[in-house]
């Protein structure tokens, strides 16, 4: 199983201003590739991520459902009060909804061209973030 997998690398990321920060561990297959120079790059980019956006969720099936109905239930009054017409009002919510639920993910966070998790699939060999953690003088 590659999440418990014993190779791997652990990012650490102090934002410039010293007030926050990110810790990841990134798993993959074999030692060759953990400590090539590509696997490092790629896990302190995520890490940063991490730190900058500061994702709650690695992916939207992490989500609580009591949590995704509470956001669209917001979503359906901030289209209400938008004045969004009757019709267009589920769509709408939902989209919105949807959108930030991205937002609070991980995987789908942007990386360079694409989302955290097309820069894992686009690494040619499995790759899995097995945690993250982010700490914040703010929090």
């Amino acid at each position: 199983m590659l999440g418990n997998s014993p190779h791997g690398y652990i990012a650490t990321l102090t934002l410039p201003d010293g007030r926050g920060g990110a810790l990841l561990d990134l798993r993959c297959a074999t030692a060759e590739i953990a400590r090539s120079s590509e696997f490092r790059d790629l896990a302190l980019k995520v890490c940063e991520v991490v730190a900058r956006r500061s994702p709650r969720f690695m992916d939207r099936h992490e989500i609580p459902l009591q949590e995704t109905e509470d956001l669209l239930r917001q979503c359906r009054i901030e289209a209400l009060r938008r004045g969004v017409p009757d019709e267009d009002l589920e769509a709408y919510a939902r989209r919105t909804a949807e959108r930030r639920a991205r937002e609070a993910c991980l995987m789908d966070m942007p990386l360079d061209q694409g989302s955290v998790a097309s820069a894992l699939e686009g690494f040619g060999q499995p790759v899995k973030i097995r945690r993250f953690y982010r700490a914040s003088l703010e929090d």
